[in-house]
């Protein structure tokens, strides 16, 4: 929380938002070759960076999430939708760190 609080851009993690995506995603997929994982899973899946927000929604919704807004914020989709959620203020992290917090992998 203390990250966050010391943040004064929209996102929380903006330093690889944007351009620096583009970086992140190729590192990523270089790892991943470098493991010897399989550009595509059991379901003929791409294994890219931006899986990782399809399996993060994918499981949240599916078990401890309640509330859509909530996951939509969190991975960064908050603008999109219908006309309400336009009028939306941003929900304090307080109140969505639940989604991050579901997540365990292991």
């Amino acid at each position: 929380m203390e990250y966050v609080d010391r943040q004064w851009k929209e996102r929380i993690f903006s330093e690889v938002a944007g351009t620096n995506m583009t970086k992140s995603g190729k590192f990523f997929a270089d790892l991943r070759d470098q493991l010897g994982i399989p550009y595509l899973d059991d379901y003929g899946q791409r294994r890219l960076l931006h899986s990782i927000r399809h399996s993060v929604c994918s499981a949240a919704m599916a078990g401890w999430v309640k509330n859509n807004l909530h996951l939509q914020q969190t991975v960064g989709h908050e603008k999109s939708g219908g006309i309400t959620k336009r009028y939306l203020h941003t929900f304090p992290l307080s109140t969505v760190s639940c989604v991050v917090d579901g997540l365990c992998w292991v």
